[in-house]
C-alpha cells in the first residue's frame, strides 16, 4: 500500500468517526409515558414533559450552560475593554 493510500485510508477512517458521532449527538429517543420524540442533547438527556430519563444517553450541556456565571464572563469582557483602552491612548500619545 503506498503511502498517499494510507494517507486517504486514515482520513476516511477519520470521517466515519466523525459522522457516528454527529449521528449519535442528534438521535431521537421518544419517551415511553407520552411517546414524545425529543433529542436528549438538547433537554439533559430528559423528556422535557415528563422528565423520563432517556436510557445510556450522556447529555453535555453546552459552554454557556457549563461555565455556570455570567459574571465572570462580563468581568472578563470590562478588563479587555479597559486594556484596550489603555493601548489606544498610549499609542495617541506617543505619536
Amino acid at each position: 500500500m503506498s503511502a498517499v493510500a494510507r494517507r486517504f485510508g486514515r482520513l476516511s477512517d477519520g470521517l466515519a468517526g466523525w459522522r457516528t458521532t454527529v449521528a449519535a449527538r442528534e438521535a431521537r429517543a421518544i419517551c415511553p409515558v407520552d411517546s414524545w420524540p425529543f433529542r436528549p442533547r438538547y433537554t439533559d438527556g430528559r423528556c422535557p414533559l415528563c422528565g423520563w430519563e432517556a436510557p445510556g444517553v450522556i447529555a453535555f450541556a453546552p459552554l454557556s450552560r457549563r461555565i455556570g456565571t455570567f459574571g465572570w464572563m462580563v468581568a472578563g469582557m470590562f478588563v479587555a475593554s479597559i486594556a484596550m483602552s489603555a493601548l489606544v491612548l498610549l499609542t495617541y500619545f506617543r505619536s
